[in-house]
């Protein structure tokens, strides 16, 4: 017995640094490295983050912006950082979309990150303008094949999951549209506002006040589920489309040898922070649908983005520009 009592304490004195850190983590102020300049959806989330996390730990959660390179140069400083929970990433799915379409990227997306959970899915949806004689995706379709079509979609910037979508329109339903690059969102939604562009793809919250207003046509949303905030849109399955799901994330992640019990007790906090009904709803006044997913799904998240993009990208020959 005595010889079990003093392995016992052998053992906790030798626990690793790591170990005895998270028991105490955290002592100082925490970084959330935004990827993205200030005002966009990845800052407001961080910023939502921030508040809750330093009221629920005691310490302060402070947002640091950088943005650059499709997210790349926060990544990167990410990635490089001490792995000692004190520096976190809040990104999105543009993390993995890089490492689907460049051969050269700052980061190592799936061995240079410990995932910790992922907030919300942000919905894209396809659609037209208000004078455009289609109703329905079949309808799109259909009028993209037709003989002489020149049917072209705007999207928020080349490389994005929004430009990615509408490829994976084309290679699912034998569509040739031509896609169109934005310098941002705004303006992509601004042309088709004014006819110069007869179809965009986005994420709900840029076309959702038009919709609203019978100023343009939403026709399908590429999520598995339908939209709460939009119920008699279909989704590109119900329209026959089954392949055409693309659902964009905002995460979470740590540098990659974060000690796990830290990893774990944010995603834990982060699950019950986005699965309160007050923050739900919140979150979903910005078009945002909440879903927490923990580390190890998260990751096969990330992974499963990259396998499924990278083709879309070889097989539709995308080109950046």
């Amino acid at each position: 017995m005595r010889n079990f009592i003093s392995f016992v304490l052998l053992g906790a004195c030798l626990a690793s640094p790591a170990a005895r850190a998270a028991e105490t983590w955290p002592v100082k102020p925490v970084r959330l490295i935004a990827a993205a300049a200030p005002g966009g959806t990845t800052d407001q989330l961080a910023r939502i983050i921030g508040q809750h996390l330093s009221e629920k730990f005691g310490k302060p959660f402070v947002v640091e912006n950088k943005g650059g390179a499709g997210g790349g140069l926060a990544a990167q400083f990410v990635q490089q950082a001490e792995p000692d929970g004190y520096t976190l990433l809040v990104t999105n799915d543009q993390l993995s979309m890089k490492a689907s379409f460049e051969t050269k990227v700052e980061y190592d997306a799936i061995g240079g990150f410990k995932p910790v959970s992922t907030i919300v899915r942000g919905p894209v949806v396809m659609g037209v303008g208000k004078d455009v004689p289609v109703n329905d995706l079949q309808g799109l379709v259909k009028l993209a094949k037709a003989k002489d079509s020149r049917l072209a979609f705007g999207s928020c910037g080349s490389g994005t999951i929004l430009h990615l979508a509408g490829e994976l329109l084309n290679l699912t339903a034998g569509t040739q549209i031509t896609h169109v690059p934005y310098r941002g969102c705004a303006p992509a939604m601004v042309d088709v506002l004014a006819g110069q562009i007869p179809m965009f793809v986005t994420v709900l919250g840029n076309a959702a006040p038009y919709a609203k207003e019978g100023k343009v046509k939403m026709l399908a949303v590429t999520s598995r589920n339908r939209l709460t905030q939009f119920p008699e849109v279909p989704t590109a399955r119900e329209a026959g489309l089954g392949e055409l799901v693309a659902e964009p994330w905002f995460g979470v992640l740590a540098p990659a040898k974060t000690p796990d019990a830290i990893v774990n007790r944010l995603a834990e906090e982060l699950k019950a922070f986005v699965e309160d009904p007050a923050v739900a709803a919140r979150l979903e006044e910005m078009y945002l649908a909440p879903e927490a997913n923990g580390p190890e799904r998260f990751a096969t998240i990330i992974k499963a983005d990259i396998d499924k993009w990278s083709r879309v990208v070889r097989e539709a020959k995308v080109t950046v520009q």
